[in-house]
């Protein structure tokens, strides 16, 4: 297949952008064709419009798109010049692809433009497909037949800017560059010009990854991890004492009381580190003022970064939510956030702020998670911290757009912030639109998306088929939401048995608003009706229904 990004151990993709590769043809045979046959197939086609008949001057032949270019020029019966390098490759062009010899000259002898103008009675070619530089592009920039196509394939005279003849433009020439992307690789094999053929990069079982360089941390600095006692913020201290740092700075508000801190702290205290924890809330700026006292009372060195991974939660709806449920939530991260700003130096290396994707795509319940100095903030999916050793959670999230993150992924991401290169905001974890729209076809073809319902409810003929339509997509969607199987939920009983709680009540009527046209209340939902009489409420209090059903159900 041929995409961006694909140089990669593992890759997703419409199965519609694979093809199997014939039997014949071996997998770097096959990896090498895309790349090459798309970008001279686009030039030839696309931009030259190389026509039958028409003459092509072809440079570096024997190289993948030379070759590419003379068999997609022959398939049109288009007459063919090409350039080479060395006299064995005139050899190969000759009884590999069946050019002429006369039609073939050595792009080292600049005469070849005077060979092109010789064999076309000084017209020149209709086409030149050019990837080469120097005095070898002017020279064929010259030979170039009046109302001719020029596709450069090659960057390095338009990086340079080189000079050209611009008179040439008076015969009606077009000058084109044709930049399809790759990886950028150096091929010094490819640079000496000894090769022909195209060149694949593959690994082998045998292949070493490169390993990554680790951040530069300072011995003689501070790096504070606030409530990085538990969760998450144990994997970061372990990668910063890993990785050098040797003054550790942890502040929670049970302190270090745990088990797994105290463990924590031992194992650090082995490696070289010195280690300070405090029970502290730092949204409370005078407690945090007292905390950096003591650091420097402690003779700790500067601080140099800070990564807040301190959270609450405390999930309710809106509409139930008191100051305090809102300010629980918001303390860890605006607060806190807050007063390591106005506390700490400006000059730290890094200050990091792990959030949650909840903040990006909104949950139910979540009404409360939602000066330009250098920060970033990472948006953590499931896998990971506190939503990794909460079930409840991690089984809620799963029903989303989340995807679940491996330990040494987040780890990997911290240790890329701390380095600079990432955007101000980083989010990790959360589904792409390919995923959503895979996922969304899935919902499509098992009939239950917004459109075929309302399809059928516009259909319908009687109230009893509009409720069946309707109690089979409410099975569904509930069957979803409680992440089981459709044949689990038996119609002949209320949602309420199945442990349909508020928040997945409010979820099923706002589904039922958006695709229904109906509304009905989270208590009828949370009811002791069951699925089916529930469905022909809904179905009842659609405005999709005919007008034929409605006066029906009017007058009944």
């Amino acid at each position: 297949m041929f995409r961006l990004r694909c140089f990669r151990t593992f890759l997703r993709n419409s199965e519609g952008m694979f093809e199997k590769v014939p039997d014949t043809l071996s997998f770097e045979g096959a990896a090498s064709i895309a790349f090459v046959y798309s970008t001279v197939h686009y030039s030839l086609f696309h931009e030259a419009r190389l026509e039958r008949d028409e003459t092509i001057l072809i440079h570096a032949a024997s190289g993948g798109p030379g070759q590419a270019a003379i068999i997609l020029s022959q398939q049109i019966s288009a007459e063919i010049f090409v350039t080479m390098s060395l006299e064995t490759k005139k050899q190969f062009l000759i009884d590999t692809h069946g050019i002429l010899p006369d039609h073939i000259f050595n792009s080292r002898e600049h005469s070849f433009a005077a060979g092109i103008k010789r064999m076309t009675n000084q017209k020149g070619g209709d086409v030149a497909l050019n990837s080469l530089a120097g005095e070898v592009l002017r020279q064929t920039w010259l030979c170039v037949a009046p109302s001719g196509r020029f596709i450069e394939l090659s960057k390095k005279d338009i990086v340079g800017n080189t000079n050209m003849d611009m008179s040439k433009f008076m015969d009606n020439i077009a000058f084109i560059g044709v930049n399809m992307l790759s990886i950028k690789v150096a091929f010094c094999i490819m640079q000496s010009g000894k090769r022909i053929g195209k060149m694949v990069l593959s690994t082998g079982p045998e292949d070493l990854v490169p390993k990554s360089k680790p951040y530069p941390f300072s011995q003689d600095a501070i790096y504070m991890i606030l409530g990085g006692l538990s969760g998450l913020g144990r994997s970061i201290a372990a990668r910063t004492v890993d990785q050098a740092a040797r003054h550790v700075v942890f502040t929670s508000r049970p302190g270090a009381t745990t088990p797994h801190a105290c463990k924590l702290v031992d194992e650090l205290t082995k490696k070289g580190a010195k280690i300070l924890a405090f029970a502290c809330d730092i949204s409370n700026f005078s407690e945090f003022k007292d905390v950096l006292k003591t650091v420097k009372d402690n003779n700790f060195p500067l601080i140099k970064g800070a990564i807040n991974c301190a959270m609450q939660l405390q999930d309710v709806l809106l509409k139930n939510m008191t100051l305090e449920d809102y300010n629980a939530a918001i303390r860890p991260k605006i607060y806190t956030t807050k007063n390591l700003h106005n506390l700490l130096p400006r000059d730290v290396d890094f200050f990091i702020c792990l959030s949650s994707t909840s903040g990006i795509v909104g949950s139910r319940g979540r009404g409360n998670y939602n000066a330009g100095l250098p920060a970033t903030s990472m948006n953590l999916g499931i896998g990971v911290g506190i939503t990794a050793e909460r079930g409840e959670i991690l089984s809620y999230l799963k029903t989303g757009a989340m995807i679940g993150l491996h330990e040494q992924e987040v780890l990997a991401v911290v240790q890329a912030v701390m380095s600079g290169k990432m955007p101000i905001q980083a989010v990790v974890g959360l589904a792409t639109g390919g995923h959503h729209l895979e996922k969304n076809g899935h919902e499509g073809d098992s009939g239950d998306s917004g459109a075929d319902l309302q399809a059928v409810l516009r259909a319908a003929s009687t109230l009893a088929e509009a409720a069946d339509a309707v109690c089979v997509a409410l099975v569904r969607k509930l069957a979803k939401a409680m992440m089981v199987e459709i044949e689990e939920l038996d119609p002949t009983r209320p949602a309420n048995s199945y442990g349909v709680d508020s928040l997945v009540a409010v979820e099923v009527r706002a589904w039922v608003f958006k695709e229904v046209k109906s509304d009905v209340s989270a208590f009828d939902i949370l009811s002791n009706m069951p699925l089916q009489p529930l469905a022909t409420k809904i179905a009842a209090k659609s405005s999709l229904l005919p007008p034929t059903i409605s006066d029906t159900e009017d007058d009944a």
